[in-house]
């Protein structure tokens, strides 16, 4: 789904990493971005998979594991609206 995201400037503005930023550069930022929407359940990346991507959690939560050898996995976090992931 490749949509342009059309409430993310409130959302970033939220976000430390982008303090400073003035509204034009959020409404650029914005531009450069496309709205991903995830199921209950879907992976979004596994670790060392390529890198080069960011995503902002807009609505809903995340939640991260680590894969352990044959133990099985174990959750890391929960990430909520506004938290940056990425790989």
């Amino acid at each position: 789904m490749d949509r342009r995201v059309r409430r993310p400037a409130s959302v970033l503005e939220q976000i430390p990493l982008f303090d400073g930023l003035t509204r034009r550069e959020i409404e650029v930022l914005k531009a450069h971005m496309r709205r991903v929407k995830l199921g209950p359940g879907v992976r979004l990346f596994t670790e060392g998979d390529g890198g080069g991507t960011c995503f902002v959690i807009v609505r809903g939560t995340i939640d991260v594991f680590k894969e352990l050898d044959e133990a099985g996995v174990e959750r890391l976090a929960t990430l909520k609206a506004g938290a940056l992931v990425g790989h």
